[in-house]
Formats: C-alpha cells, sequence, structure tokens
C-alpha cells in the first residue's frame, strides 16, 4: 500500500512541477527589455539617404522611374536580376559623419500583392564599417504607403 500513494504522490508532484515549467518557462516568454540595452555593447545607428542620385552608385534595369546613377554605370538586364536594383551608399552614424559603405539589393518579393495593400521588397545589406567590421542585413520592407502618395504612379490603380 505504501508503494501506490508513493506513486500516486510521485505522479501529482511530478505533474504540478510539469504544470509549472510550462507557465514559467524563461525561454517562452517575450522580452520586454533588449538585451542591448542593458549591456556595455556599443550600439551604432547608421542612416543613408534613399534618393538614388545622391548615392555613389545606383542601377536597375533601366526602365524604371529613376534612372541609374552615374549614367555608365551598368544596368541590370540579366533574367536573374531584372527586377533588382543596386545602390552603394555612404553610411552615416548618429552625428552625420561618414562611418562605412553599405550595398544593398533590393527585389521585389513574391508575395507582393498591389490588390492587399502589400509592395513587399526584399533587401539584402552588406555594410562595411573600416572602424567596426563587417555586417550582412535581411531586410523586409512594405512600399505601399510611399506607392500611395507618388502622385501620377502608373502603378497604383486610382
Amino acid at each position: 500500500m505504501k508503494h501506490v500513494i508513493a506513486l500516486v504522490l510521485g505522479m501529482i508532484v511530478g505533474a504540478v512541477l510539469f504544470a509549472l515549467a510550462l507557465i514559467y518557462n524563461p525561454l517562452s516568454s517575450d522580452t520586454k527589455l533588449s538585451p542591448l540595452s542593458v549591456t556595455d555593447a556599443e550600439v551604432i545607428s547608421l542612416s543613408y539617404t534613399a534618393v538614388p542620385s545622391e548615392n555613389l552608385v545606383y542601377t536597375n534595369d533601366g526602365e524604371s522611374l529613376q534612372q541609374p546613377h552615374p549614367a555608365k554605370v551598368p544596368q541590370l538586364w540579366e533574367p536573374a536580376v531584372r527586377l533588382t536594383s543596386a545602390t552603394v551608399a555612404v553610411m552615416h552614424d548618429a552625428r552625420g559623419t561618414p562611418a562605412g559603405i553599405g550595398v544593398k539589393l533590393a527585389s521585389r518579393s513574391e508575395s507582393t500583392a498591389l490588390l492587399r495593400g502589400d509592395a513587399i521588397f526584399d533587401s539584402a545589406w552588406y555594410i562595411y564599417l573600416p572602424e567596426d567590421g563587417s555586417l550582412f542585413i535581411g531586410q523586409y520592407e512594405n512600399h505601399w504607403d510611399f506607392l500611395r502618395k507618388v502622385k501620377g504612379s502608373s502603378l497604383i490603380p486610382k
């Protein structure tokens, strides 16, 4: 009889511990505070100009509203990159001083659906900061609000 009581008590204690582990699991909770904000790690804020003519190099297929810059830069006519734009920009830090060079490749995403209000672009950044090293960033952008505000745009039905 004492073995049965020990078995039942063990099962109850195990079930309670299992339920507590599910409820108070630290690995599944949403972090409210970024680990970068409470560490001594350096946080870098970078910006660039989105105006193609103000960047070092901008190119696309040559049929877009924005023409490649400078004028002699090759256009992207190959089938694999035909709907892609490439930008080489000077990256500025929070004080506005040049901090490095960024190369951005942006393509229209397959998940773009203009009727739903999704003008999705997938971008890949390679950023080189001479003092800090380099990094690679994947970016997901929705340009719908920008396209709606462009007057006379032939991309958006009226």
